[in-house]
């Protein structure tokens, strides 16, 4: 796909495709944009191998309440500027690669989210389950 202009970037590239970034993640049946996700909170749930999409009104709130997910706390998602065709964010962690949640200003350093590359997902793991609200655009760890 051959992008026109910084602004026109795809939704989602969904095709057979094989990564060189390790064999760990290939092949793959390709990538998904926020813009996809953005009518939901999405969840990754580290701790049962699983993602959970829960649907969101256009301010942002839960349609249906998911006790079992609560937010504990949540941090602004920070945009970077789009590299080709994929357009990142990310949050402040702390030098040593882990999210202080008590005393953020301990959270200088930032870390692109990228679910699928090894290297960006070091502090995300450990904190068991994470969550993505677009509409409000935050980052939020749950109970």
């Amino acid at each position: 796909m051959k992008i026109k202009h910084p602004t026109d970037h795809p939704n989602a590239v969904l095709n057979h495709m094989w990564s060189n970034y390790s064999g760990d993640f290939a092949p793959r049946l390709g990538h998904i944009g926020p813009s996809v996700l953005e009518p939901f909170e999405t969840i990754i749930d580290y701790t049962h191998r699983r993602v959970v999409l829960i649907r969101l009104d256009s301010a942002g709130h839960r349609l249906v309440p998911v006790p079992a997910y609560t937010p504990r706390w949540s941090a602004p998602l920070i945009d970077t500027i789009p590299s080709g065709n994929v357009t990142f964010w990310g949050v402040r962690v702390r030098p040593d690669d882990t999210l202080d949640p008590l005393n953020v200003a301990n959270n200088t350093v930032f870390r692109g989210v990228d679910t699928g590359a090894e290297q960006d997902i070091r502090f995300l793991r450990p904190l068991g389950v994470v969550g993505f609200n677009h509409r409000t655009h935050q980052f939020i760890l749950y109970r």
